[in-house]
């Protein structure tokens, strides 16, 4: 049995308090009463071993999930083998499908785009299933975000093929579009038994598998992916040039590789706590030596309550680094509309400083990192009035800033192009992304692409590869942001009138509040006015978030990956790392750990 092929899956228990509790104001989801809830979605929090309760949606009933529609459509082979991908560089094949890996903890598992030991560059999967667990990965002939989708006719391909080397024991094993949809797949067989040697070893050789050796049950006109499931121990295997043929003869046509133009990109760093470095001597050469130790480029520096003009000494040391410094500030509360004068007198007030101070000590641009979503209701009935808000005083905020002569940034998630698993729109406005509507109004924005594998459909490339190409069409500069800062592992569960194992239990408070008890034994609590239990769940790990437990050689690691493919689209001016205050002790911790 296989882990669902979308995503890595990391399965853990979760042991929190039966009391575990949140608050949600009903008029925040257009309800009247707790009898009218009929589902929830939460996530439970779990941060260094304190757990927490967060509400993510409450509606009268659970949301219907987009229909999927499907068909198939033939590889044209009449100029000879079809290549699905040669790993040379992207992150999504001529089919529209991603590749990625899947593992049970114990087992690990990594699969990316990386040199094999004759300098190639080749599908790199590496893997330890030493233990329990399992562990491998697939790579799909289809486009699994798309609710329309597309699936491979292979009716008229003979055998796939494709070049192998490493040390490895797999499996290999191949999908259809029902199989698929169970999160499973049947074996062909050892991939050993594929090729001449009889084993992998640790020289190129080919791979031939004649599609009459899939199994019997494989509809070979709805083929999803393949599957490349590890044995027992640890390994790492090479993969290139996979393609689809009507011989079992057919190579791969050659072709010149795409080159990646060599232009430096900026490194940014985010810096909240300017109060206390500012005014110390000794903070400010710290801050200035960790910059050009790492590269630092630019400062987003947070504006402190005493005003921008107390930040002087430390932007003058800066720019004597050759780092620019934006002044920074941000907070959910300031997308209301009631709150957007205490914006745009910050930037006047900025603007102000600037015409006073000295050369040295001026901002370069000025930033701000406002999360709308973060505000109650959001999830709910007030997500347009939140977002047409928001977007009102990005407009505004950019309009006072170029007056003032200053660049105007903001920071922005990456699924704010996105969808939810219901395929709803996560933040859209008259038919269109409110990232495209923040890029049409900014000089440049910082995409919170917070992941740490860079390849794959939920690693950093794919998360942000929409934004950057439209930002191309739009003239803007867009950083990519990488996180450093602690953060929680998560569940998400969602509930409604029937299911199994955890349950809430949902009490009516005064003022038209609703208590919302976790109750992972499933048991309806006393006193409680209804109780629903539990319809689906999911993890994320922090690990999959932040950089914050892996080593410095991760962090490198995917920058290198993620600038290889983004640096060719002009508008990816470099990376934003997520803060100071965490990347610099970070680093320290990690780079004196044994």
């Amino acid at each position: 049995m296989m882990a669902a092929l979308a995503y890595i899956v990391v399965l853990s228990s979760l042991a929190a308090p039966p009391d575990l509790q949140a608050t949600v104001d009903l008029a925040d989801w257009d309800l009247a009463s707790v009898d009218d809830i009929g589902f929830v979605e939460v996530g439970v929090l779990n941060h260094r071993g304190v757990d927490k309760l967060v509400v993510y949606d409450v509606r009268r009933t659970a949301p219907t999930r987009r229909k999927l529609t499907y068909r198939t459509a033939a590889p044209d082979l009449s100029r000879g083998p079809f290549v699905v991908d040669r790993f040379r560089s992207g992150n999504v094949n001529r089919l529209g499908g991603y590749f990625g890996a899947f593992a049970r903890a114990p087992a690990t598992s990594v699969v990316e785009l990386g040199r094999a030991p004759d300098g190639e560059m080749a599908l790199s999967f590496a893997y330890d299933r030493t233990g329990a667990g399992f562990a491998g990965f697939w790579i799909h002939f289809f486009d699994f975000k798309a609710p329309d989708r597309v699936f491979l006719d292979a009716g008229a391909v003979t055998h796939l093929a494709f070049d192998v080397r490493g040390a490895a024991d797999i499996t290999l094993k191949v999908a259809d579009r029902r199989w698929e949809g169970k999160g499973d797949a049947l074996p062909i067989g050892p991939l050993s038994r594929f090729v001449a040697e009889g084993r992998l070893t640790g020289e190129w050789q080919r791979v031939v598998i004649p599609l009459a050796a899939l199994p019997p049950r494989i509809d070979r006109t709805e083929l999803a992916g393949l599957i490349f499931e590890a044995g027992q121990g640890a390994g790492r295997v090479f993969v290139r040039d996979l393609l689809l043929a009507d011989s079992a003869d057919a190579v791969a046509p050659a072709v010149g590789l795409k080159t990646t133009p060599d232009r430096p990109l900026r490194i940014a760093i985010w810096l909240w706590e300017t109060h206390k470095i500012a005014p110390d001597p000794v903070e400010r050469a710290a801050l200035v030596a960790f910059c050009m130790a790492q590269g630092v480029t630019d400062v987003f520096a947070q504006i402190p309550r005493s005003g921008p003009a107390t930040l002087g000494p430390m932007i003058a040391d800066l720019h004597a680094a050759g780092v620019r410094v934006d002044a920074l500030d941000g907070d959910p509360h300031y997308t209301m509309a009631a709150k957007h004068g205490i914006v745009l007198d910050g930037i006047r007030k900025v603007s102000a400083y600037n015409r006073s101070a000295p050369a040295a000590e001026r901002f370069d641009g000025i930033r701000y990192d406002n999360e709308p979503y973060l505000l109650p209701g959001f999830g709910g009935a007030h997500k347009e009035r939140i977002l047409r808000e928001y977007l009102a005083l990005v407009r505004k905020a950019a309009v006072v800033a170029g007056e003032g002569g200053l660049a105007f940034g903001v920071d922005i998630p990456f699924w704010f192009d996105g969808h939810n698993r219901f395929f709803e729109p996560s933040a859209q406005l008259d038919g269109r992304p409110v990232s495209e509507l923040v890029i049409d109004a900014v000089d440049n924005l910082s995409i919170m692409d917070y992941r740490t594998v860079a390849y794959g459909p939920d690693g950093v490339i794919a998360h942000g590869i929409d934004e950057l190409n439209y930002a191309v069409r739009a003239g803007k500069q867009v950083y990519v942001g990488l996180e450093t800062v602690s953060l929680p592992d998560e569940v998400v569960m969602a509930f409604g009138p029937t299911g199994k194992g955890a349950a809430i239990a949902l009490t009516a408070l005064p003022g038209g509040r609703v208590r919302v008890v976790w109750r992972p034994d499933n048991t309806h609590a006393a006193g409680a006015g209804r109780t629903l239990h539990q319809t689906y769940e999911a993890t994320a790990p922090a690990g999959k978030l932040t950089f914050q437990d892996l080593r410095p050689r991760d962090l490198e690691r995917v920058m290198t990956q993620s600038a290889r493919e983004l640096r060719h689209i002009p508008s990816f001016i470099g990376f934003a790392i997520h803060s100071y205050e965490s990347y610099r002790p970070w680093l320290l911790r990690r780079l004196v750990a044994p």
